[in-house]
């Protein structure tokens, strides 16, 4: 299913999740993932439908382009954690990145190849008025 929200194509993805351990797994998880400038991540967290140690389904609405987590807590080590990264892709399929290094790697040059929109606003706004100063020069002998 898709929606179009202010020029952001929202999808909802779904992914099934097999039987688990539940002694020895936390809940399957998948959210979507901000990185900070320093590298530090923020997770929005989607829903998980099942019982725990059976199958069940991640579900979470995701823009294009968003950066997806999904994981696994394994409780026989402290912070253990199974976690693989995604992009949404413009159909909704999602691309898998790698690790965290490798998310964080997408998410410095999709960066890096955005152009500053306020930057260029007010480089044209400055151009316009020097346009205009010119134009003023230019017309004032006729």
């Amino acid at each position: 299913m898709e929606n179009t929200i202010s020029n952001t194509t929202k999808h909802t993805i779904t992914t099934e999740t097999a039987t688990y351990n539940e002694r020895r797994y936390g809940r399957p998880w998948i959210a979507a993932v901000e990185f900070a400038d320093n590298g530090d991540s923020k997770f929005d967290f989607g829903n998980w439908t099942g019982s725990p140690g059976d199958k069940g389904v991640l579900t979470i609405i995701a823009a294009t382009g968003t950066i997806l987590a999904e994981g696994q807590r394994d409780h026989r080590t402290k912070d253990a954690q199974y976690i693989k990264y995604y992009l949404v892709n413009p159909d909704g399929t999602l691309e898998e990145l790698g690790n965290k290094c490798d998310a964080y790697k997408y998410h410095i040059e999709k960066k890096q190849a955005e152009p500053d929109m306020t930057a260029l606003e007010a480089e044209k706004k400055s151009l316009l008025g020097r346009i205009a100063e010119i134009d003023k020069i230019l017309n004032a002998d006729k």
